[in-house]
């Protein structure tokens, strides 16, 4: 008898959830999650919101539509910045799949030579190389990285507002956009706004399972060190 209830207790919808979520789990923190795993899983009714999340943020770039679907009917009052940050890089790649290859190709370049510029600090040609990119794709992400040039410049006025532009449709950077954003108020001795932005980056991430997940962790820690 004592046999049975062990066994009932085991196989309970509850463990099975539990069983089933930790599999999930194992398969997003070992990067095996893709269009294919995800269409071939049974009793997707299990996954937990989290999960939902997770893999919604994998599989924008595969397939937004799904990742859509998945983010429906997650519980919007308890993961409500991690949701609207997902529909924003759903968002994000629609604008990306609707460019013609010719602004898929600038869009790349003016990344790339954005980037290198940045590195030996020509700022004036990073900043032309990603406000090209702008005014050509209109794809949100290119805010952060003027917002990230200006940044790099000690302009931390102007970087704000280029952050705060990309943060109102922009996903993919938007824990990153924060981080800076808490560097910034931090630069103006703004304490609390400044550690009320590095948290919040830190619940996203850690809730969606990004890589900056421990990197957002450690410069909170370190940042909190220095100030108090």
């Amino acid at each position: 008898m004592r046999k049975q209830i062990v066994k009932n207790n085991f196989f309970s919808n509850e463990n099975k959830k539990y069983l089933y979520n930790r599999n999930i789990k194992y398969l997003l923190d070992n990067n095996e999650m893709n269009i294919e795993m995800y269409k071939s899983l049974t009793n997707k009714e299990l996954l937990t919101d989290e999960n939902k999340l997770k893999i919604a943020k994998v599989l924008v770039v595969e397939d937004f539509n799904i990742a859509g679907e998945l983010i429906k009917n997650i519980n919007k009052e308890k993961y409500d910045l991690e949701s609207c940050v997902v529909e924003k890089m759903i968002n994000e790649q629609k604008i990306y799949n609707e460019l013609s290859e010719d602004q898929k190709k600038i869009f790349a370049k003016a990344k790339e030579m954005g980037k290198m510029y940045l590195e030996i600090k020509n700022f004036r040609e990073a900043y032309d190389w990603y406000t090209m990119g702008l005014y050509v794709t209109k794809h949100p992400v290119f805010y952060y990285y003027i917002g990230k040039t200006f940044y790099k410049l000690g302009k931390n006025l102007e970087a704000r507002s280029w952050f705060n532009d990309y943060r109102v449709c922009g996903g993919e950077k938007f824990t990153k956009s924060m981080l800076y954003l808490g560097k910034i108020y931090q630069n103006w001795n703004n304490i609390d706004k400044a550690l009320k932005l590095f948290s919040t980056a830190d619940i996203i991430d850690e809730t969606l399972g990004n890589s900056n997940h421990y990197k957002i962790v450690y410069n909170l820690h370190k940042e909190k060190s220095k100030i108090i």
